[in-house]
Order: structure tokens, then C-alpha cells, then sequence
């Protein structure tokens, strides 16, 4: 049975999230349905892959599904060849794997897609809805960094005149010397994202693995496994709840964060996203320790470095293992901004950002 704390919360993740279901099993389709509109008010279906593709296809870039809730085993266009297709043009699409196989290695390979979560044929109501949670939790979160992140960014445009072109801009942010621990300009968080959003170069894959050194191809491959472990971590610290643990696990964090931007230094590449990342460092570094010893703020940085970390093993598989992106840097202006959202949200040492801070947490 659904706890009471789980209901409520699933009531309020749902009023902004999406679902597209697809099963060939229509009576089960429209159980799962009616399940589901009573904490989504959007859930379209389709029958198989080529219908779910379809309607995935025709909606805005902006407006798509949240997650998409899938059988494996249909006609047409079965669940691996559905995720595929969407991967292929959107690496970042959340799924929720519905299936009745209980072959071992036929598991593996579901949980190799990158799924959000998998529920095994036939299941209970409230294990449906439990993952359903998990996964709309994630996804609601992460509309509300965005919007804490464009809502911070457009209160700061009101107070930066900006006197040139947009080129100038982004040169001008480029040379802002490194910001010091308690001396964060508020302003200079958008000059640094609006240079992200016009500096990003464009490169086709296969052109930079033809260019990249194998040893370098290499040391990226380990970084999957390095991101899965800290997240591991960061799931263990949620539960564990312990400031001590919690500032131990941060510093893991940030000790991988340190490698992975040196990493994508080797390739002379990707100078936005390894910034990003090393100011994120040298912020989780100087992370006031009594920050961590409120609940919430703690779980809410916990929340925000796992998909940050999610993020980054997405694109590591995307580009370096199953090479299916066209653009290597299609990750560079979210990872950044992502980065920088987490010094916004939380202020210049993570000691209390005031209002700002405490709204953003009420939200939880």
C-alpha cells in the first residue's frame, strides 16, 4: 500500500509532468492509465514503438514527454528498438521499463539502456506507483533547478548593462579572474552562463575520436565506472544521513569532478564543461560544514550532485562508449549551467542564501 507521504507527494510531482505509455496489451494500457491520471493529468498512449515514436516525434522540443513508460516485448517496434530510436536524438529522456522477461542476461541488457527504472510482469499497484514517484521525483527536481537557475538569471540581466555584441560578452567573462570563497559578485554567475550559451563550439564525433588519442579514449571509459561509484555513495549518504559522512561523500565527489575535468583537458577540447567543473570543485571544497547539518539542504545537495553525476556517466556512454551523438559538445552549456546552478541555489559558501534559499527548499 502507498504511504500517505508518497501520495502527496506523487499528487504534487505529477501536476507538471508528462507520461506517454506504451504497451500492445490494451486492457493493461488502460488499467496503468487510469492509474496514473490520478496524479498525472498528461498521460498519452500508444500501442507499440512506431506509434510512440510518432507521438514523441511531433511534440515541441520544449513541451516532450517527462518519462516515458514502456513494455520491452510489442509488434512493430519492441521497447529496445523505441529507446534507441529516441536515444539517438535524446540522450537526456527518462524511461520506465515495463517487462515480463525474466531472462537474466535479457535483464542486463534492459538495464544497459540507462533506464530510470524497471518493474518486472506482473506487479502490485503500489510498486507501480513507488517507481513512478522515484522517477517523477528526479524529473521535478530538476524543473525546479532550471527554473531557480532562469528566474536568478533574469534578476541579474535588470543589472548588467551590456554595452556590446554578444561575442564581446563571452570574451569578457572568459578573463573574469577566478571568483574567491566569499566573494562571488552576483551578477557574475549570468556573465559566465551567457558566455556558456555563446561559446559553445560544434564538432562532429566522428571527426574528434578520429583526432583523440587512444590512451586519452581510455581514461574516460574508467570515469563510467567512477561516476556509478559515487553515486552509489551519494544514494547511501541520502540514507545515512550524517553530516560527517555527508561532507566525506561531497569530498569524494569532488575529488572525481577533479579528475574528470582534467580528463577532458587531455582532449583540448572542451574548455566550458572543464571549467565548470573545477569551479565546482574548488566550491565543494569550501563548503561551510554547518550547511550540512540541516536536513534538507543537505538532501538537496545530495539530490542535485546525483544528477549532475548522472549527467556526466550519460554523456561519457553517448559519446565515448556507444558513440551515438553527432555533436560532442551538445552537453557542454547544460553541464555548465547545471554547475553553476548548484553555487546559485546554495549561495557563495553554502552558507544560508537567505529567502532565496529557504523558497527554493519549501518547494521539497
Amino acid at each position: 500500500m502507498l504511504s500517505v507521504d508518497t501520495h502527496n507527494h506523487l499528487k504534487k510531482y505529477g501536476k507538471g509532468i508528462s507520461l506517454l505509455l506504451v504497451d500492445d496489451d490494451v486492457i493493461s494500457l488502460e488499467l496503468y492509465r487510469n492509474l496514473l491520471l490520478e496524479y498525472f493529468p498528461s498521460v498519452d498512449i500508444a500501442t507499440d514503438g512506431i506509434e510512440a515514436f510518432e507521438k514523441w516525434s511531433k511534440k515541441p522540443v520544449s513541451n516532450r514527454y517527462s518519462i516515458i513508460i514502456t513494455d520491452i516485448l510489442m509488434p512493430r517496434l519492441d521497447g529496445f528498438g523505441l529507446i534507441e530510436k529516441i536515444r539517438e536524438s535524446s540522450f537526456g529522456q527518462r524511461f520506465i521499463v515495463l517487462t515480463s522477461i525474466d531472462d537474466l542476461n535479457e535483464m542486463r541488457e534492459i538495464i544497459n539502456l540507462g533506464i530510470d527504472g524497471i518493474l518486472q510482469k506482473p506487479f502490485e499497484r503500489s510498486k507501480f506507483l513507488e517507481v513512478a514517484y522515484r522517477v517523477s521525483s528526479n524529473v521535478y527536481k530538476e524543473q525546479l533547478l532550471v527554473a531557480r537557475t532562469t528566474q536568478l538569471a533574469m534578476a541579474s540581466m535588470d543589472k548588467i548593462r551590456l554595452k556590446t555584441s554578444i561575442k564581446q560578452e563571452s570574451e569578457s567573462a572568459a578573463r573574469e579572474p577566478k571568483i574567491q570563497k566569499n566573494k562571488m559578485p552576483p551578477d557574475s554567475f549570468l556573465v559566465k552562463k551567457y558566455a556558456v550559451r555563446t561559446s559553445i563550439a560544434h564538432e562532429e564525433l566522428g571527426d574528434f575520436l578520429n583526432e583523440a588519442s587512444y590512451l586519452d579514449l581510455d581514461k574516460m571509459d574508467v570515469f563510467q565506472d567512477k561516476m556509478i561509484a559515487c553515486e552509489v555513495e551519494l544514494c547511501k549518504t541520502s540514507n545515512f544521513a550524517s553530516t560527517t559522512k555527508t561532507k566525506q561523500t561531497i569530498m569524494l565527489v569532488a575529488y572525481e569532478l577533479r579528475e574528470f575535468a582534467e580528463a577532458l583537458n587531455l582532449f583540448g577540447k572542451f574548455p566550458v564543461a572543464a571549467n565548470a567543473a573545477t569551479n565546482l570543485v574548488v566550491y565543494l571544497e569550501n563548503l561551510d560544514a554547518s550547511f550540512l547539518d540541516e536536513t534538507k539542504k543537505r538532501d538537496l545537495m545530495i539530490d542535485l550532485l546525483l544528477l549532475l553525476l548522472q549527467d556526466i556517466n550519460a554523456w561519457i556512454v553517448a559519446v565515448f562508449v556507444e558513440q551515438i551523438v553527432r555533436d560532442i559538445h551538445y552537453f557542454d552549456a547544460s553541464f555548465a549551467n547545471s554547475c553553476l546552478g548548484i553555487e546559485m541555489v546554495f549561495g557563495a559558501d553554502g552558507k544560508d542564501n537567505g529567502d532565496d534559499l529557504n523558497n527554493f527548499l519549501e518547494l521539497f
